[in-house]
């Protein structure tokens, strides 16, 4: 975990309400694994607090990225961030994704900006797993709702997208798309978006054995384990205790999870 002051490079709309953010932070960009992410300050005041939990949309050349959706003052207060702009950042955190396996594919499931951790871990697997086929399922409410789609469509050997109004790709949601990918155990599975998507999957899954790793986004404070403001509930036994996914997630098995017990956003 390293604390960072990093430079703004780029801050672009990438869709209604949702932006790209490279950052020059040469240290964090050196050591960040695909599934970690970092806490961004969003202002040098107060008002904010604290700062906002991000997904590492990639790394490479010196430079971190995140894709991130204004839901609220702080995300307001970084997409008016300009080029040239000093911005604090405390990161890598959390569990990254366990993608250094064999597997016949990689299949990336997202919803909306739940895409965010996938353009770093897809191109991991280009770069580390040259011939294993790497897949992107994508949903969204619309063709606009599909962020950066160019970018997956450039990493990813194959991509499926699925839209609310059947303007691009399946007319349904993206788990719709999943069922071919399922029964074989060496497809490994990642997933990232709203909880009613985790927990689609997970009755999907029941009966195979495709391990799946989902990247759950709950609401952070601190980052780093000391306000228990985002805990998930992981399976104990036949019981379940409360965990907090800052350090034991952000990413997790999803048979670990009661994805039942979570909330519903």
């Amino acid at each position: 975990m390293l604390r960072n002051m990093g430079i703004v490079v780029v801050n672009r709309p990438i869709g209604p309400d949702a932006f790209w953010m490279d950052v020059e932070v040469p240290d964090m960009s050196a050591v960040a694994l695909p599934g970690q992410f970092a806490m961004v300050k969003c202002s040098d005041g107060l008002d904010p607090l604290t700062s906002r939990p991000l997904s590492i949309a990639d790394a490479v050349d010196g430079m971190v990225s995140f894709a991130y959706a204004v839901v609220g003052k702080g995300t307001g207060l970084l997409a008016e961030m300009q080029p040239g702009d000093r911005v604090p950042i405390l990161g890598p955190l959390g569990r990254p994704f366990d993608y250094k396996h064999a597997a016949k594919r990689h299949v990336m499931i997202a919803g909306g900006i739940g895409s965010a951790p996938f353009p770093f871990l897809a191109r991991a697997l280009r770069d580390e797993a040259p011939g294993t086929e790497t897949v992107m399922l994508y949903g969204g409410r619309t063709r606009d709702y599909l962020f950066a789609l160019e970018l997956f469509e450039e990493l990813a050997t194959k991509v499926e997208t699925a839209t609310d109004d059947g303007s691009h790709g399946h007319h349904g949601l993206v788990t719709d798309l999943l069922m071919p990918y399922l029964g074989d155990a060496a497809n490994r599975l990642y997933a990232c978006g709203p909880t009613p998507m985790f927990k689609s999957i997970d009755e999907k899954l029941e009966g195979h054995d495709n391990p799946c790793e989902i990247s759950v986004e709950p609401i952070m404070a601190c980052g780093f384990g000391a306000c228990y403001g985002c805990v998930v509930p992981k399976r104990d036994g036949d019981d379940y205790q409360f965990v907090k996914s800052c350090e034991q997630g952000p990413t997790f098995e999803i048979r670990d999870l009661r994805v039942d017990l979570m909330g519903s956003h």
